[in-house]
């Protein structure tokens, strides 16, 4: 993945994320 992408904001239903390097700790938080 480019970084351009990893910098580029993402949207997840509702939420709009400014970058996409705060969707790890998400993903891992949500196996719990």
């Amino acid at each position: 993945m480019s970084s351009e992408k990893l910098y580029s904001p993402l949207k997840v239903g509702a939420i709009t994320a400014a970058n996409r390097i705060f969707m790890a700790p998400l993903t891992r938080s949500a196996q719990y």
